[in-house]
């Protein structure tokens, strides 16, 4: 098979596994994640990397450490702390797949067609996001599990193809603004607007035409739909969320469940309220372990309470450990060595505060995308 050949087979398959909805082609019991179509391309993807590497994958120190270190810190969950093992079983082996992408991606990394990829990404959300919003989804997902999984998939995507192939910056920010506006994600669009103003030098000279974005869009929905549209962004700015931290605060320090959730729900905002109920309880498991040094070292283990906690610092640092959090700013730091990639760390940085992008699927998928093109010659130099 001809290289072009490969090329094009990569884009297909990479293509598929980002933007298909996650359909289960086998059920997990006690899982709400069953055996994917997903799951079946990164099989073909490794055994593509194995067939055309005389089977050798290559993987940087800093990827492999990051990976005995997860499997370390959860085998410890399982044995001392606490929590759901099955959960942090399960979880390990997606982990596991996650990495396992990105190795083998990284060895495919000459077939990887970027350009076409992040225009038939583009092209794929936008058109599936706009047709919600036409059938009245008050807030479309694009074609995968939520808003802010397709507009960090999304955003991600355009700010590395600014980095590794050059292109309008204008063009490149503006797409991430737009998937927010219209997916009403209040994380992304102040991501994105951070990352503009503390990773370009022009930045005055770019604010104006996304002011320009934003408020256009604003008074056509104002326009279009009323004051009551805006409850998603107003509601960030409610004052009764200080009364929810403090209970917040004040519940996880006295290890008193107060339900979070339901006692402020109405007078906070409800998403804000939610996610602080999760924390509590991730932080509730970890107070019941009574191997301090070790997990304030390794944590109790990635899942220990759920896949799926709504602020990845908190299970950073409660699930990993503060080794976890040396391990993960360190790469940060790396990153951040890379002036195109500023804009992606800013980006990560500020959505971890609220949300766990890294356990979502398809962002997973993407930034092994990410991984194994940064190193074609052509971007890594």
């Amino acid at each position: 098979m001809r290289s072009n050949s490969y090329s094009n087979l990569i884009l297909v398959l990479l293509v598929v596994l980002v933007n298909m909805p996650k359909i289960d082609i086998f059920s997990v019991p006690g899982m709400k994640q069953g055996i994917r179509i997903d799951d079946l391309i990164v099989l073909i993807i490794v055994f593509l990397s194995f067939s055309l590497k005389s089977k050798t994958l290559f993987a940087s120190k800093g990827i492999l450490l990051l990976l005995g270190y997860i499997l370390f810190s959860t085998a410890l969950g399982v044995l001392l702390h606490p929590g759901e093992n099955f959960i942090r079983i399960a979880y390990i082996f997606r982990v596991i797949e996650y990495f396992a992408f990105a190795i083998a991606l990284r060895n495919l990394c000459q077939y990887i067609k970027l350009i076409p990829f992040f225009k038939i990404t583009l092209a794929i959300q936008f058109v599936a996001v706009i047709s919600g919003l036409l059938t009245g989804n008050a807030r479309s997902s694009g074609t995968l599990s939520g808003p802010w999984e397709v507009v960090t998939v999304v955003s991600l995507i355009s700010f590395f193809t600014l980095y590794a192939t050059g292109g309008s910056i204008v063009k490149h920010y503006s797409i991430p603004i737009l998937i927010s506006i219209f997916t009403k994600s209040r994380t992304a669009i102040l991501g994105v607007l951070i990352s503009l103003f503390f990773s370009n030098k022009n930045v005055l000279k770019l604010f104006p035409i996304f002011f320009l974005v934003i408020s256009s869009f604003f008074y056509y929905v104002f326009e279009l739909a009323g004051d009551d549209e805006f409850f998603w962004l107003k509601s960030a700015f409610n004052l009764g969320n200080l009364d929810l931290f403090v209970a917040f605060v004040n519940s996880a320090w006295e290890n008193k469940d107060v339900n979070l959730f339901q006692t402020y729900k109405g007078s906070s905002d409800p998403s804000l309220a939610m996610r602080l109920g999760i924390w509590f309880n991730l932080i509730a498991l970890y107070s019941e372990s009574n191997w301090f040094v070790m997990k304030f070292l390794f944590g109790i283990g990635l899942g220990s309470k759920s896949i799926v906690v709504d602020g990845f610092y908190i299970r950073l640092v409660f699930e990993l450990g503060m080794i976890g959090v040396f391990l993960y700013f360190r790469l940060m730091k790396n990153l951040w060595r890379r002036q195109g990639l500023r804009p992606i760390v800013i980006y990560l940085a500020f959505t971890c505060l609220t949300l766990d992008p890294y356990s979502a699927s398809k962002i997973a998928y993407t930034l092994g995308i990410m991984y194994a093109y940064s190193h074609n010659r052509k971007v890594s130099t």
